[in-house]
């Protein structure tokens, strides 16, 4: 019997050395979202395929221990963006003209997927353009630069969008639909998980995290926090957090004051968000535009439960009553009465929280880099 398993083994082994060695690929990233954002896209791609050399064109540092070769942006120049723009596009060329790459990926299409599909045609190397919800925005606006952005995209060899309803935006907008691909963001499921299993208490009734600009339309969440403080004050003592920064920071404190809220706090930017989504009860997002949020994400792998604006690929990720709910219309009484109902029914509350936990996990690094070794696959990587 030992005789027997020696030769399984060596035959096993022999085996391993007779198959071929998985093709080496080499890719070049163009990004600039923030490092956690950036983490997570990259993590997928890199977990989709074992011999990968990425090489990360970005302003700044991502600061991570991610196993990629980082090109950022001196401090000798400046800051401006023809500047920078320049400067991604002339290191993208060198890294180009140099690697040899097997593809560009770029994160986003205005300026990245611009300077990805230029460098890509003048070089031969195949391009994907990722877009967000922003660059669809625009691409629905009636400009000058229009039809010559959308002529830049359609120059991609595929389009990543975040769900169905931007898959139906490029359609309309004249992109051929075997050029587009669903790539839904996603997470660390397992850091929010450990998080999510300590016991610590739900003194958060509602939260926002994210930028502080027009386009959040943070003013509808003091709004109905208005309209909550003024029907059930009395009953329930509603306690907010708006975690972020921007450039209406200052113009919503005030609004807040004028509407006499109370409980309110503006914690500004944090760096890292756990500690706030640990103690949350209810995400608000009241946004004119989105794709496909991260935030959302998170909040449902922590246990918290998401009333949202219906805005890009949102009903992507929750369906209404179930895992979470959707505004349909900004009715500020019936959505601060439906805020009032959950608070009230904790065990309401805890059933749509754990939908909401299941939800999160089809949105795992795992899954991405399945959709990634697909991608991969298709183009003879």
């Amino acid at each position: 019997m030992q005789v027997q398993r020696i030769i399984f083994l060596y035959k096993r082994i022999l085996s391993k050395l007779d198959s071929p060695l998985e093709k080496q690929i080499t890719i070049i990233v163009f990004a600039k979202m923030s490092n956690g954002k950036c983490i997570d896209k990259l993590n997928s791609l890199l977990l989709s395929k074992e011999n990968m050399s990425l090489y990360l064109i970005r302003e700044s540092s991502l600061r991570s221990n991610l196993p990629i070769k980082e090109f950022n942006l001196s401090e000798t120049i400046p800051k401006r963006s023809i500047f920078v723009i320049s400067w991604k596009f002339f290191v993208g060329m060198y890294l180009a003209l140099k690697m040899k790459p097997d593809i560009i990926i770029s994160y986003y299409l205005i300026p990245h997927g611009i300077i990805g599909n230029i460098i890509g045609k003048i070089v031969g190397i195949p391009t994907i353009v990722s877009m967000i919800g922003s660059d669809l925005s625009y691409l629905n606006q009636r400009s000058l630069l229009k039809n010559v952005f959308i002529k830049i995209l359609s120059m991609s060899n595929l389009v990543l969008v975040t769900g169905t309803n931007s898959k139906e935006t490029l359609k309309n907008l004249g992109i051929k639909e075997d050029k587009i691909r669903i790539m839904a963001n996603t997470i660390d499921v397992n850091k929010f998980s450990i998080q999510r299993n300590l016991l610590i208490k739900k003194d958060i009734d509602l939260i926002f995290v994210g930028r502080f600009l027009p386009v959040k339309r943070i003013d509808r969440i003091l709004r109905i926090m208005y309209e909550f403080q003024r029907r059930f004050g009395r009953l329930y003592s509603l306690h907010a957090y708006l975690v972020g920064d921007g450039v209406l920071k200052s113009e919503l404190m005030a609004f807040s004051q004028k509407l006499n809220l109370t409980n309110v706090d503006f914690v500004g930017y944090k760096e890292d968000i756990i500690p706030y989504m640990t103690r949350s009860k209810i995400l608000l997002l009241t946004s004119l535009s989105e794709g496909f949020p991260a935030t959302v994400l998170e909040a449902m792998s922590m246990g918290i439960v998401p009333v949202v604006g219906n805005v890009g690929d949102i009903t992507d990720i929750i369906k209404d009553g179930e895992n979470g709910f959707i505004i349909k219309e900004y009715n500020y009484e019936d959505i601060a009465e439906l805020i009032f109902k959950l608070l009230k029914s904790p065990g309401i509350l805890r059933e749509i929280a754990e939908k909401a936990i299941e939800t999160s996990t089809e949105f795992s690094y795992e899954k991405g880099a399945l959709i990634w070794k697909n991608i991969l696959y298709n183009m003879n990587l």
